[in-house]
């Protein structure tokens, strides 16, 4: 999925990787913000799972042509 983020973003060769890069460097300043502990604590939150588990199934129904 994030491959076709960042090909979809892309003008060009160039673009797309300095797209990755921004995006790991904004994970690696959030992990320095907040600390791995904090985010561990997010992933493994119920609330949080489930959010993004209804999200995800969205996003199959609309790639699946239902909207």
């Amino acid at each position: 999925m994030m491959l076709s983020f960042y090909n979809i973003q892309r003008k060009n060769k160039t673009a797309g990787i300095k797209n990755a890069i921004i995006y790991q460097l904004l994970g690696v300043a959030l992990i320095g913000i907040f600390g791995v502990n904090v985010l561990n604590a997010l992933v493994t939150n119920v609330w949080f799972n489930i959010t993004f588990f209804v999200l995800l199934v969205v996003f199959a129904v609309y790639f699946l042509g239902a909207f």
